[in-house]
């Protein structure tokens, strides 16, 4: 009789998984998510009738009926499917996707559209049927489809039977991928809500439509459908979109700010003061933390300088043989990364959100608070090139684990964190910094519908989460007692 041990069958049984898994779908554990996101079209000048917006989630089971964030499926090579989840980056569902994005379309028509009931007020309902996407290897590259189908129904207050409805299909047309650093599905998607809001927009403009659901604007609707999913305005140069903002928007405090900037970003700016403050912390935690750890703990030296030692010291980290136990490890690595996210936040944050909100409150338009933003990013570069110095402190360490006289295991995440860090400090530097100049010398026109600094050039926009840069760094004992080491990140 064949016996196996105890690992050897916990590697079966996760061989067993890695082969499983592809084929469960609509497992919510399986596959993996993205931001499910739509361009809004411009909304009318001025909005007239108002009116409900109800939704129904009507789509099949097994795409998305049962799971409401499922929405499409990814095929490896042998055709089997992983699952596509709506929610990536704090990103909404379907359901409520959809509705704000209806909501949208019809403010584009002119209509005050809402997703508060009010039973005396005309109803729109929208039936979502369907909202797919499909990826599938074909002779070595990937050809992705997406669709969304719907209907649309008008009620007039208090009706229980529609006065108008109609059937859509839209889909984002078939791509073939061979390499893009968008995510294919993500730009599918939006491309699949252009056209719904172009079908929606026309059909709006129709003497049906507006028979049935008087009080909104046909050459705005006409005008939006016509512009929808279009970067470029009729000069051929970059759509320079407003937020919409007007001086009796400003809230008291932010009456000297230009609106097109406290549109843009006066809500968001002063957190900047708020991540400065976390970054300090880590930084003043962290070091304290691992100089501790390196006196009282490790004990491989016997005096430090009382506070920054960590820039010029890793003897925080202890060496794996002999087992130093998990208190000085845990210690030293929390204290390591603690101070060197502390280093990577605090001085690009204070001074980044310091400069631009002078320039802001001294009533800058957007053009000149975002040149000062890039230049005021060059700050990166103190904690990149603060990083990457320190890495000299690294490699003699790691030298002790490739002649096999001290297991220096932990040093190996330490300083290839570190080293990444410090180079994406060095690249957001650079780069904001080169955007500064070009919005500081009228290069690049500034749009207060781009929500970062960086101008859209090029891919697709949407509704979506900001993103960021992360790094996270991760440790994980394995099944035979070591350990594995590895980051993970994304931009």
């Amino acid at each position: 009789m064949l016996r196996l041990s105890l690992l050897s069958r916990l590697m079966l049984m996760a061989l067993a998984l890695v082969i499983a898994a592809p084929l469960t779908a609509t497992d919510a554990h399986a596959g993996r998510k993205i931001r499910l996101m739509y361009e809004p079209p411009d909304a009318a000048p001025a909005l007239g009738a108002p009116v409900v917006v109800t939704l129904e989630d009507a789509r099949e089971e097994k795409k998305g009926g049962t799971e409401p964030n499922l929405i499409a499926q990814e095929r490896n090579n042998l055709g089997m499917p992983v699952g596509i989840f709506s929610g990536q980056g704090g990103t909404v569902d379907p359901p409520a996707l959809v509705a704000d994005w209806l909501v949208d379309v019809l403010e584009a028509a002119g209509y005050a559209a809402q997703l508060d009931p009010d039973e005396a007020l005309p109803r729109v309902h929208i039936k979502l049927l369907s909202l797919w996407g499909d990826g599938m290897p074909v002779m070595g590259v990937v050809r992705h489809s997406f669709s969304v189908a719907f209907t649309l129904e008008v009620f007039a207050a208090g009706a229980a039977e529609p006065s108008w409805q109609a059937p859509f299909v839209a889909d984002g047309k078939s791509t073939t991928v061979f390499m893009r650093f968008d995510d294919p599905f993500e730009a599918g998607f939006v491309r699949a809500f252009d056209q719904s809001s172009r079908l929606v927009l026309a059909a709006v403009a129709t003497e049906a439509f507006q028979a049935a659901l008087p009080g909104g604007n046909v050459e705005a609707a006409v005008a939006a459908g016509s512009e929808v999913g279009e970067q470029k305005d009729a000069d051929g140069e970059r759509k320079i979109g407003s937020t919409g903002v007007t001086e009796e928007d400003l809230p008291k405090g932010f009456t000297s700010w230009d609106p097109e900037v406290y549109g843009w970003g006066g809500k968001t700016m002063p957190a900047g003061f708020i991540w400065g403050g976390v970054g300090l912390g880590l930084l003043i935690g962290g070091d304290q933390l691992a100089r501790h750890n390196a006196l009282d703990e490790v004990g491989r030296v016997t005096q430090l300088a009382p506070v920054f030692s960590t820039m010029n010291s890793v003897a925080h980290l202890p060496y794996t043989k002999p087992d130093p136990g998990p208190g000085p490890v845990v210690k030293g690595l929390l204290g390591e990364y603690m101070f060197e996210y502390g280093v990577h936040i605090t001085v690009p944050s204070f001074t980044v959100t310091i400069a631009t909100v002078i320039a802001a409150s001294t009533g800058a338009d957007i053009q000149t608070v975002k040149a000062v933003m890039g230049l005021s990013s060059l700050s990166y570069l103190v904690p990149g090139i603060a990083m990457v110095a320190r890495f000299r402190l690294f490699p003699p360490e790691l030298a002790l684990l490739q002649n096999q006289t001290e297991d220096a295991y932990l040093h190996l995440p330490a300083g290839i964190t570190t080293l990444a860090i410090g180079g994406v400090d060095i690249a957001i530097g650079v780069l904001s910094g080169v955007v500064g100049v070009l919005y500081a010398a009228n290069v690049i026109t500034a749009s207060p519908t781009e929500k970062g600094l960086l101008p859209e050039i090029g891919g697709r926009g949407g509704r979506r989460a900001n993103s960021a840069f992360y790094l996270v760094p991760t440790v994980a004992p394995t099944l035979d007692g070591g350990v594995s080491l590895g980051l993970h990140g994304a931009w």
